[in-house]
């Protein structure tokens, strides 16, 4: 048998309606989401200028963090007990002061800190400068672009990479703290320099293009891989303890959509084809795409209509109208009321009160019958939802198993007895409530049974309880 339910509706269909017009409004009004994606040397883009093969090699070895915002890496940092690398690869926008500072405050109280740059432009200027580097990347691209490198560094790896639109690294001073480590084959241009800053070790190497994903996939990737896992684990230090912190933050972002309008091939060779599919869903799934177009259309048949036949303004009066008083007519309003009060029953020592009801002599009152009634409903709200004085309670019995006409019979033996224990009802006149108790033990204990239940045999903790104190009054 199904429990019928009725359902009183808390919140107004009207008042949903506003709330959701009022909400597509806020979206008209911010705008669609922006899905950008950055075609440069960033970790997320999978892309060939991309660095996310890097990115994930690194990973095989060490803990690597993407540095989308410097100042809250600062603060996540604080206090700085691990060796730090950070690792730039062809930043594309400037360095603020704000991300100098970070930066800054990174070498100040870290264990360990460290700093790799590869890099043909001069971006990373900024941060060689803010650290006390005396190395700069000129920014002037060498010619011819396919050249060769000669690595040999003081970590003890030493190889040819080819080099793509790189740029020479200069110091501003010649320093025993400086070492040339890299040399162009043809044009003998230094290429990348070794720097120890007081304990701080700085490589720079003037060409990103090394790690880009395009050159990793390739037959001479292995080479650039191996001298960077070589510098990283030379300036980690203590193998476990170090973190690498990746640029992620200077990265021209582009809508792929537009992009994609504007045809250019180049660029979208470049794009990432799972953001190219977020910001193409966005901007349809978004209403400030299609509820104008919507409401024009809307409007304009509306228009028509109305200039075709002038009576048509009035239907639609009378259609809202009829619209609105169904709604409200399905809508059933409930005036506010105090909260039943709700009797806590405390079952933990409870067992003195229930060898008081079922004892053969003792001497039952109307306020014992009160003090189980309350036990009973109270267990019922807990179990079912329902009290004895809901009408639906042998309904929602029976769904657990229960006989519906013995739960009625109960219900109404209970509800009975107590509004007469409360004067809500004088009948019956003459009530011996040692009997009327017990026999409301008996009915409310094939009831709760089946629900897990007992008032008349003692529970485990009870029982646990009892023999503690036994003895313990024994010791």
């Amino acid at each position: 048998m199904r429990v019928s339910r009725s359902r009183e509706v808390l919140v107004p269909g009207l008042l949903i309606l506003a709330l959701t017009i009022i909400g597509l409004v806020a979206l008209l009004e911010k705008g669609p989401l922006q899905v950008l994606t950055a075609p440069g040397a960033y970790p997320g883009n999978n892309g060939p200028l991309g660095t996310s093969i890097l990115y994930q090699k690194l990973r095989e070895n060490y803990t690597v963090i993407p540095a989308t915002n410097w100042g809250y890496l600062r603060q996540v940092l604080s206090p700085c007990n691990v060796s730090v690398v950070i690792l730039i690869v062809s930043p594309e926008t400037p360095y603020t002061n704000e991300d100098l500072e970070s930066i800054s405050y990174l070498r100040s109280s870290c264990k360990k800190f460290s700093l790799l740059v590869a890099d043909e432009g001069v971006e990373s200027n900024k941060v060689l400068e803010g650290i006390g580097s005396s190395l700069r990347i000129s920014g002037a691209i060498l010619q011819p672009y396919s050249l060769i490198a000669n690595l040999s560094t003081p970590w003890g790896w030493s190889g040819r990479v080819l080099l793509d639109k790189a740029s020479a690294v200069n110091p501003l001073q010649t320093s025993s703290n400086l070492e040339p480590i890299g040399f162009v084959e043809v044009l003998g241009t230094p290429i990348a320099y070794y720097e120890n800053i007081g304990g701080v070790e700085v490589v720079v190497v003037g060409d990103g293009s090394l790690f880009l994903n395009q050159v990793l996939e390739s037959s001479v990737g292995e080479y650039s891989l191996s001298f960077m896992k070589s510098t990283i684990s030379h300036l980690c230090g203590v193998p476990g303890e170090c973190i690498v912190l990746m640029e992620a933050s200077k990265y021209m972002g582009l809508d792929p959509v537009e992009v994609l309008r504007s045809n250019d091939r180049r660029l979208i060779s470049l794009l990432n084809i799972v953001d190219v599919m977020l910001s193409f869903l966005a901007k349809i799934l978004h209403p400030s795409t299609w509820l104008p177009p919507l409401l024009n259309l809307i409007d304009y048949s509306i228009r028509s209509l109305i200039e075709l036949n002038p009576y048509f303004k009035g239907f639609i009066v009378v259609v809202s109208a009829i619209l609105v008083a169904l709604m409200v007519a399905r809508e059933r309003r409930v005036r506010d009321s105090m909260l039943e009060d709700v009797t806590e029953v405390d079952w933990y020592g409870f067992g003195e009160f229930r060898r008081h009801l079922l004892s053969q002599g003792a001497k039952i009152t109307k306020q014992d019958f009160i003090t189980l009634y309350n036990m009973v409903d109270s267990i019922l709200r807990t179990l079912t939802g329902s009290s004895l004085e809901d009408p639906r309670l042998p309904q929602v019995l029976e769904t657990l198993g229960i006989n519906a006409v013995e739960a009625e019979r109960f219900r109404g033996f209970m509800v009975k007895y107590y509004r007469r224990a409360t004067k809500q009802s004088l009948w019956p006149p003459i009530v011996l409530w040692g009997r009327v108790a017990r026999k409301a033990i008996l009915l409310s204990e094939r009831i709760l049974e089946p629900l897990g239940v007992s008032i008349a045999t003692p529970s485990r903790l009870e029982l646990i309880v009892e023999r503690g104190l036994r003895v313990g009054g024994g010791s």
